[in-house]
C-alpha cells in the first residue's frame, strides 16, 4: 500500500509530509527535535500526503494537511497482525515466535509498544495500554468508521484498491504492484490458548472489536454488489 501511495503523490508531485529521520510519524510534536517536519517538493505551509506509521488525531491532520485529505486505513485480522508484527520486530524480540511471546506475560508487556491494541492506537485512540471502558471503545470505533473514506483490508486487498479506484477516479496504471511471496513468514505454529490469550481483555481485544466492526463495514459496500465487480477483481 505504501509503494501504491508513494508512486502517485510522487508522480504528481504533491507534497509529502515527511520526518527528518526515520521514526514513527507524531504529528503532536512537530518542532522537536527528530520530528522537525518537511513539506515537499514544493515547500507549501500544508502537505497533500502524511504517511508511514502515522497517528491519526484530527485536529492536527486538519492543521498540517490541506482542505479536503482523505483518510485511508489498513486493517487486518489481528492474530495475523500479531504473526507478521512478530516477524517484522525479529531483531527487536531476539527471533522469539509468536507463540513464546504471547504467552510470556512479562516480556509482552515489556514489548507493548510492538503489540499492544497498535491499529486502534495507530487511529489514535488515547488509551491503548491501560484499563477501558468498552462503551468508550465501541464509540470510538463508530465515530472512526463514519470517519474512514478508505478501509483497506488486508484479506481482500486487491478488491480494497478497486473500491478505492473506483471512488477517487484512479486509473489501472495507479494500483499496479508486485505480490511478494514471502517464504517461512508464519511456519510457527500458534496454539488456541495463545489465540485466547491474545484476543482477551487484557491484550488485544481491543484490536479484536475493531476489525470485527471495520471488517462488517467493509463487506457492507455498495460496490461488491455491482455485476461484474468480482470479476474485475480477479
Amino acid at each position: 500500500m505504501y509503494t501504491i501511495l508513494s508512486r502517485f503523490a510522487l508522480d504528481r508531485k504533491l507534497d509529502i509530509i515527511t520526518p527528518d529521520r526515520p521514526v514513527y510519524l507524531l504529528l503532536n510534536s512537530p518542532g522537536k527535535k527528530g520530528k522537525v517536519w518537511k513539506i515537499g517538493p514544493k515547500n507549501h505551509s500544508k502537505g497533500d500526503v502524511v504517511m508511514h506509521h502515522a497517528i491519526y488525531k484530527d485536529y492536527l491532520y486538519d492543521k498540517y494537511l490541506k482542505a479536503g485529505y482523505k483518510l485511508i486505513v489498513s486493517v487486518r485480522e489481528p492474530v495475523a497482525w500479531f504473526k507478521s508484527a512478530v516477524k517484522f520486530y525479529h531483531k527487536e524480540v531476539k527471533d522469539k515466535n509468536a507463540e513464546e511471546i504471547i504467552l510470556n506475560s512479562k516480556y509482552f508487556h515489556e514489548k507493548r509498544r510492538l503489540f499492544h491494541n497498535r491499529q486502534l492506537h495507530y487511529l489514535g485512540f488515547t488509551n491503548p495500554y491501560g484499563r477501558f471502558n468498552m462503551s468508550e471503545v465501541k464509540d470510538f470505533i463508530a465515530k472512526m468508521i463514519n470517519r474512514v473514506d478508505i478501509i483497506i483490508l488486508n484479506e481482500q486487498y486487491d478488491a480494497s484498491l478497486l473500491i478505492m479506484m473506483k471512488r477517487f477516479g484512479w486509473k489501472y496504471s495507479d494500483l499496479f504492484y508486485n505480490k511478494m511471496r514471502v517464504l517461512n513468514t508464519f511456519n510457527n505454529s500458534f496454539s488456541n490458548r495463545a489465540i485466547d490469550k491474545l484476543l482477551s481483555k487484557e491484550y488485544n481485544l481491543r484490536d479484536k472489536i475493531y476489525y470485527k466492526e471495520m471488517n462488517k463495514t467493509w463487506w457492507a459496500q455498495p460496490e461488491l454488489l455491482e455485476e461484474g465487480f468480482w470479476d474485475e477483481v480477479l
